[in-house]
């Protein structure tokens, strides 16, 4: 996957230091070289797994419409309705009425 060959030999590199606007030298082993570019290539290897999965879970969860329901089933059971979840959602997302409920629980 990663050969010697893929990264620059080994050299001095000077390096501009802030602080005081002078240089710095360093001394790079090959090894620290391909630590480097490997560490480069695992990173970019990761955001691109990320954008892969944001594009594919877009739209797989709203979370505003999950909260709402949520919110809304809860408080409706403080309040004393016996509606499930699921029978909470059917009814605000597709005005489906449970079976064997009391319509009074379906109007809190």
């Amino acid at each position: 996957m990663f050969d010697v060959g893929d990264c620059p030999s080994p050299v001095l590199v000077i390096l501009p230091v802030l602080a005081d606007g002078g240089y710095s030298i360093f001394a790079f082993s090959i090894i620290e070289i391909k630590l480097f570019y490997l560490c480069k290539m695992k990173i970019q290897e990761i955001n691109q797994l990320a954008d892969v999965y944001l594009n594919l879970s877009k739209r797989m969860i709203d979370h505003e419409k999950y909260s709402y329901y949520t919110i809304t089933h809860h408080s409706t059971a403080i309040e004393g309705s016996t509606l499930t979840e699921k029978q909470s959602v059917n009814l605000l997302e597709y005005g489906k009425p449970a079976a064997l409920k009391p319509m009074q629980d379906h109007f809190i």
